[in-house]
């Protein structure tokens, strides 16, 4: 059957309500139209050029797409970026892009993952990161409007650019579904440790370890990232030995715990 018969006998009876398909195939269409929709709209947002995001600028292979101006303030922003991760032990010359969305309703439609795991700062997939609520003039971003809670722009967009290079490197397929989700996201906090306000040592002292089984995704990226610098700075563990799997979760987390002294796990 033709896509056009298709169309005619399926989704155009059911748009104009009429009762000769069973219920199950009318919910059937409606998620595969949903599904479908949500395919296009995802690959306008990281396939083709943003054609909503008409302002660019471009450092080296850095590109920030947005909305608004402030040119200015998005070249430093990329700056920083660049020169935080051009000695990143997987640096590489490939293309990144930070499109800023600054409607939530936009990102939480790209970003699924954002109604699974919590509210995010950022979300990234292949070369292409997305941005949203941010404070040019602060230099921050908020992960809701009215919270206290900020990040430092350079800090998300270096750990972004780090997945960008961690799918360059490992592989699209490696990093979504065989590398461990605590080496993808602690590496990424590892590598923006100094620019971050949020993952940085002072909150992983402050982290409840006795109830480290209840840590809510954001604790367990401040640990996360602890974790990673530990096993690379303290037990000499190599950024390649840690994304294929040869460093054990356990060995590092007790290992880290020793180091501070910490019990309760």
């Amino acid at each position: 059957m033709s896509i056009q018969s298709k169309i005619l006998k399926e989704i155009v009876p059911f748009l104009a309500y009429r009762t000769k398909l069973p219920a199950t195939k009318k919910i059937s269409i409606v998620l595969h139209t949903l599904l479908n929709i949500w395919i296009i709209y995802i690959g306008i947002i990281f396939l083709a050029k943003p054609f909503y995001c008409e302002h660019e600028v471009h450092v080296k292979n850095l590109s920030f797409y947005s909305c608004d101006e402030n040119h200015g303030v998005k070249k430093e922003l990329l700056f920083t970026a660049y020169n935080h991760i051009e000695g990143n032990e997987l640096f590489a010359t490939t293309p990144i892009r930070f499109i800023y969305l600054n409607n939530t309703f936009f990102y939480n439609l790209a970003n699924i993952a954002d109604f699974i795991y919590g509210k995010s700062y950022a979300a990234t997939l292949m070369s292409n990161s997305l941005l949203k609520l941010l404070d040019f003039e602060k230099k921050v971003s908020m992960r809701y409007r009215d919270d206290n809670e900020s990040e430092s722009i350079e800090a998300i967009m270096v750990h972004e650019a780090i997945h960008v290079l961690q799918y360059q490197r490992y592989g699209f397929f490696k990093v979504r579904f065989k590398i461990p989700q605590w080496v993808i996201e602690g590496y990424a906090v590892y590598s923006s440790l100094p620019l971050s306000k949020v993952y940085n040592y002072h909150q992983f002292k402050q982290l409840p370890f006795e109830k480290m089984k209840y840590f809510s995704m954001h604790q367990k990226y401040i640990l996360w990232g602890q974790m990673v610098k530990h096993a690379i700075k303290k037990m000499h563990k190599s950024v390649d030995d840690l994304h294929l799997g040869k460093v054990d979760y356990d060995e590092v987390l007790d290992s880290l715990l020793r180091e501070y002294n910490v019990t309760g796990r």
